[in-house]
């Protein structure tokens, strides 16, 4: 008999295929305008809808028994997540080359695991660490892979905002940094939001912290004199409707997803999962975008979803 999969670590693999999807629209939306504003946008996007959500089911005192505490850990969850982590993975994909960029950011179930096992005294015994490791090496292997871009720029970088490549030595060192600031951001919003998971309900949580990352990226478009220009450069060549549709599947149901998988599952294994985006962006990528793997793309693949099964089920 095939085990069943528990709900958290099946809502972050369910988070993760969403995502490579989604992905493809947002990536081509960004490379054509500002990808703050796209990030601004879908955030944004999937306030709207989960405040809807949480309308249509529970009416206008939706949030009034919420704890003053909890629903500040869950606003400061989604600034340093969305607001901050995003807009930095976004600038690392420019100055890096998106491959490079996955490729730091695919740490933050590390750091997740290890602040939950700090901070939450979450227990990770040998096969879970052991699938952890495996999972990574697999998601390395595939974006670490050397190879021309693909049309859908997700598989690797050119160049930064100013022509240079992006390896050059005056973009490379901040690239890294903006990488590993998005995943330190990841991992830390995940830690905050976990404390609160167990009084707040998880539709409630995302909208809250959803909610939060809009509103910190609105002020950081304000405060920069931006928020004029990202509409414009939104506006154009017909993106709003392509970006609103990958908005309802991405920041609103994979976000959901996301939050439930935290929920259900500790810290570094939900993170890990989350993780395989890239992995499941192989098929798509060869069906959307005729990009066939390379065969190191493959293994890494392989050996990806072995450490996925080892989580899962251990």
């Amino acid at each position: 008999m095939i085990p069943s999969l528990p709900v958290g670590e099946t809502a972050a693999l369910g988070a993760a295929i969403i995502w490579s999807v989604t992905s493809i629209v947002f990536a081509n939306a960004g490379r054509a305008g500002s990808p703050v504003a796209v990030n601004a946008f879908k955030t944004l996007a999937g306030a709207i809808l989960f405040a809807a959500a949480i309308l249509i089911r529970d009416g206008s005192g939706a949030a009034s028994g919420i704890a003053g505490r909890d629903a500040l850990l869950l606003a400061l969850s989604g600034f340093i997540g969305l607001s901050i982590g995003d807009s930095l993975l976004f600038r690392a994909f420019v100055m890096l080359g998106t491959r490079r960029a996955m490729l730091l950011f695919s740490l933050n179930p590390l750091l997740g695991a290890v602040g939950g096992f700090l901070f939450l005294r979450e227990a990770l015994g040998p096969l879970a660490l052991a699938g952890m490791a495996v999972a990574l090496a697999g998601v390395s292997l595939v974006i670490g892979d050397r190879r021309k871009a693909a049309p859908d720029g997700l598989t690797a970088g050119t160049a930064n905002g100013r022509g240079e490549p992006v390896g050059a030595p005056n973009v490379l060192g901040l690239g890294i940094l903006y990488a590993f600031g998005a995943a330190l951001g990841q991992a830390s919003g995940a830690l905050i939001i976990k404390s609160s998971l167990s009084r707040v309900d998880t539709l409630t949580a995302t909208a809250i912290r959803m909610a939060a990352g809009a509103c910190g990226l609105l002020l950081i478009g304000g405060a920069t004199g931006r928020l004029a220009r990202w509409t414009v450069l939104l506006a154009r060549g017909g993106r709003l409707m392509r970006l609103a549709a990958a908005s309802v599947l991405g920041p609103f149901i994979g976000v959901y997803l996301m939050v439930l998988s935290l929920d259900r599952a500790p810290t570094g294994v939900a993170l890990t999962l989350l993780s395989t985006t890239p992995i499941w962006l192989l098929p798509l990528g060869a069906w959307l975008q005729k990009d066939r793997p390379s065969k190191r793309e493959v293994v890494g693949a392989f050996v990806a979803l072995a450490g996925v099964a080892l989580l899962v089920f251990r």
